[in-house]
């Protein structure tokens, strides 16, 4: 046989379905769009800091302090977030400089994505967290960032003179927006049942507490077989209008009782005065009898007496 469910649990279970399906919907969507804000904020901030490196590179090599350019770059990695900043050197800047400091010499295969001219953007993973790497080539050109790069490095327009590179360490931001959600999430939670008990005590009050008084006052109508109860209306609403409507049914046939009850009263009178003839008729056929046999017999006697 299959399970019945009251009104009241099946009610209080699609709002809780509702409720949760707009919960998750929302953590969801709240972690994606964080996320990417985050991440488009990553992506700025990354640029700008190899631009600003570049900027300094630039400045070292018209001034002649370019051979310094070590302390510009552990400036530009002092954040903790930064794990690295170098240059790239493309094989014709090696062939007119020289190979450069140690940490220019690193080529990873990425590196000679960008060293082809492609500008390369990588999500990685190291022990903290997810690192992004970007890898933004230098042109040679006539107004790169607002500099000549032809006339001081002897190249044609287009060619590749190298590449910075920056990998930016996300663990920590990513770090805070977990404990943001997390913190977000409990919010939501915390509100999604506050508002799933006052809607069960609302409907409670308004709904099923007098579906109760309804059921249990019907009860007793029919218990006591007492057409005079009626239902309490309390509000102008839809258990207002079925308690009515019930009340104006009660009446009319609280009415066809009495009116059946008076006809039968009139049913009843009228047989008691049928009655009531029919003994004052059986009356007087008998002392009619009576006196047909009284005639009778002074008939004989007289025949008797003649003879």
């Amino acid at each position: 046989m299959k399970k019945q469910y009251s009104i009241r649990f099946l009610l209080l279970a699609a709002l809780a379905a509702a409720f949760t399906v707009i919960l998750v919907f929302t953590v969801v969507y709240s972690a994606q769009s964080q996320r990417a804000h985050l991440e488009e904020y990553s992506h700025k901030y990354v640029d700008g800091l190899a631009k600003s490196f570049f900027d300094g590179l630039n400045t070292m090599m018209v001034t002649g302090t370019i051979n310094n350019r070590d302390v510009l770059r552990e400036k530009v990695m002092a954040p903790e977030d930064v794990l690295d900043v170098r240059v790239i050197r493309s094989d014709q800047l090696n062939a007119m400089y020289g190979a450069g400091n140690a940490a220019e010499q690193r080529r990873e295969p990425l590196d000679m994505k960008a060293l082809d001219g492609e500008r390369v953007e990588h999500y990685s993973e190291n022990d903290a967290g997810r690192v992004y790497t970007l890898i933004e080539p230098v042109i040679a050109s006539e107004n790169y960032q607002g500099v000549n790069c032809l006339g001081c490095h002897q190249a044609q327009e287009g060619d590749v003179l190298g590449a910075i590179r920056v990998d930016y360490s996300l663990a920590e931001s990513d770090a805070r927006l977990q404990q943001q959600l997390m913190v977000s999430g409990g919010i939501q939670i915390l509100i999604f049942v506050v508002i799933f008990i006052l809607t069960t005590v609302v409907l409670g009050r308004l709904v099923f507490s007098r579906l109760r008084r309804l059921h249990d006052r019907m009860d007793e109508i029919s218990r006591n077989s007492d057409l005079s109860i009626e239902l309490d209306v309390t509000r102008n609403d839809e258990i207002g209008s079925v308690s009515r409507a019930f009340n104006r049914m009660v009446a009319k046939i609280r009415a066809s009782m009495h009116t059946v009850m008076d006809n039968a009263e009139q049913v009843e009178a009228a047989a008691r005065t049928i009655a009531g003839k029919a003994e004052t008729t059986e009356r007087e056929v008998l002392a009619q009898k009576d006196n047909t046999d009284q005639v009778a017999s002074a008939t004989t006697e007289m025949a008797a007496s003649a003879v």
